[in-house]
């Protein structure tokens, strides 16, 4: 017995024998085309500076895991969820061991993610404009103009962070759902809830759309969905209490949530993204389709809680990916079916420009000095004697030191996040830092310090206590600076009787700083 064709798969099957005949050229025309903008914008970003520190936070984990069997960026303390990205690290496994530095591999495969959501999703709004009897080209041309335009989504295909593969699951959970494959769709939500925390939350909505649907027919759909989904979660978070004791990860304590700042990166988020006016192109395919409808509803659930939660420290629009993916598409889809054109094409206009916008004041991605980072990690590794080093950076610098970390900002650190206060801004426990007791504290400064001090010191918030316990309590000397860009430098404090080696740590400081900092205050 064969099985009927649904509507979309038979569009589908119409659409392959037709060939030019009816637009299949020019729409393989408009995502070739798109294709070619997304790689210039990665061009943009090809500079390995691009890539953020964090990254190098997962790639130690993978290796620690690869080494002792434990997730884990410390193996010298029991184990800490200190990554948002499980899958994402669980993969960088199989080229952490690589002969090279594991960004390569990471950015490499985030590039190839990144053009495979935005082939995915031209190629799904043609097919929806196409099986409404639209123009699919159309579709396609908007769909990859408004997705090619996003530096932000090019500039973290190449971080070296999980949000190109995160991306990349909902792209192909929408065209294995059109295509009638609900059991597809259901693990793809769950790979997605396992590469980033806020995917439990998105494959749920999907899960309650397609139930609130309606129709008897519709619950064998919602069950093939949801169980391949709840026995990934389930499975996820069994795991995590395992090995945790916590059920989310530890940068959920670290970052608690902070309505204001979320408030302000959502804001900007569709200001540059979007141009504030860039989704009221997607509403002309929610007045004509009710799964356009549960669609926006989605993602506004999904902004809220991004707004609840704080945001993100990083440029760009990295935790507002589905509001991209989803808004595009819809005025790609809107742009073929609607008769008003006008306005989605002012909407899209708005999009296309803020993004250009972005590019020019550098406001959708950003350079890091990190390299410094692991030159101070080799130092640390070959100065005899350093088993702990404390910093806030702890990417690369973790990658190149194997030895203890006591990271100030508490991403890795139970602890610590565990304390009252903002991220970074964590209230100090003295007790704490003395039982760690680290051998090194590399702190970062926004002034040079000179004798005589020309200007205080201007530390990093969240590091002000530890130069201050130090300086007041004892047990370290300040032994100098590593100059870094326009002005900045990173502090290196040592406990006493340890021995920094100038060829490795520049030259000591002549004097004990709390006394230049004492008559510079007088």
């Amino acid at each position: 017995m064969t099985r009927s064709l649904t509507k979309t798969e038979r569009a589908v099957v119409d659409d392959s024998r037709a060939g030019s005949d009816n637009g299949g050229d020019p729409v393989r025309l408009a995502m070739l085309g798109s294709m070619a903008l997304v790689a210039l914008q990665l061009a943009r970003f090809a500079n390995p500076a691009h890539a953020v520190d964090d990254a190098w936070i997962s790639f130690r984990v993978a290796r620690s895991a690869l080494d002792t069997g434990v997730l884990t960026y410390d193996t010298t303390q029991p184990p800490v969820e200190g990554m948002t990205n499980l899958l994402w690290t669980v993969l960088a496994m199989s080229w952490v061991h690589l002969p090279v530095d594991p960004i390569v591999p990471a950015r490499v495969l985030g590039a190839l993610c990144h053009l495979a959501t935005v082939g995915i999703l031209v190629g799904l709004s043609a097919r929806v404009v196409r099986t409404a009897g639209g123009n699919p080209v159309v579709a396609a041309g908007v769909t990859g103009l408004l997705l090619a335009s996003s530096g932000s989504m090019a500039f973290y295909a190449l971080s070296g962070l999980e949000t190109p593969l995160y991306g990349l699951w909902y792209a192909a959970a929408a065209a294995a759902l059109c295509a009638g494959n609900p059991k597809t769709v259901g693990v793809l939500l769950g790979l997605a809830a396992a590469t980033r925390p806020e995917g439990v939350l998105a494959g749920g909505m999907v899960i309650a759309a397609l139930a609130a649907s309606g129709g008897r027919a519709r619950i064998g759909v919602v069950a093939a969905v949801a169980l391949p989904f709840a026995a990934i979660v389930a499975g996820m978070e069994a795991f995590r209490l395992y090995t945790y004791g916590a059920l989310v990860p530890n940068t959920y304590y670290a970052k608690p949530p902070d309505v204001e700042q979320g408030l302000a990166y959502v804001g900007a988020g569709l200001l540059w993204g979007t141009g504030g006016l860039g989704l009221l192109g997607a509403l002309p395919a929610a007045r004509r389709f009710v799964a356009a409808r549960y669609v926006l509803a989605g993602i506004g659930v999904l902004a809220l809680g991004v707004v609840w939660s704080g945001g993100d420290w990083m440029p760009g629009e990295r935790r507002l990916v589905e509001l991209l993916l989803a808004g595009a598409t819809l005025a790609g889809i809107s742009a073929g079916t609607a008769r008003a054109r006008v306005w989605v094409a002012a909407a899209a206009a708005s999009w296309v420009l803020a993004n250009l916008g972005a590019a020019i004041v550098g406001q959708d991605g950003d350079e890091y000095e990190h390299a410094y980072l692991a030159q101070l990690g080799v130092a640390a590794t070959e100065t005899p004697g350093v088993q702990t080093v404390a910093l806030s950076d702890i990417g690369r610098f973790g990658w190149a030191f194997p030895g203890s970390v006591l990271d100030l900002s508490g991403l890795v650190d139970r602890h610590i996040a565990h304390q009252s206060g903002r991220r970074s801004e964590k209230a100090w426990d003295e007790d704490y830092f003395r039982e760690r007791a680290p051998d090194l504290v590399l702190v970062r400064c926004a002034s040079p310090i000179t004798d005589p001090l020309r200007v205080m010191p201007k530390l990093a918030l969240g590091e002000v206590p530890v130069v201050t316990s130090m300086l007041s309590n004892g047990g370290y000397r300040y032994h100098g600076q590593m100059s870094l860009s326009e002005g900045h430098s990173m502090l290196i404090f040592g406990r006493e009787g340890l021995d920094l080696d100038p060829a490795l740590w520049g030259p000591a400081f002549p004097r004990n700083l709390r006394d230049v900092l004492s008559e510079a205050a007088r």
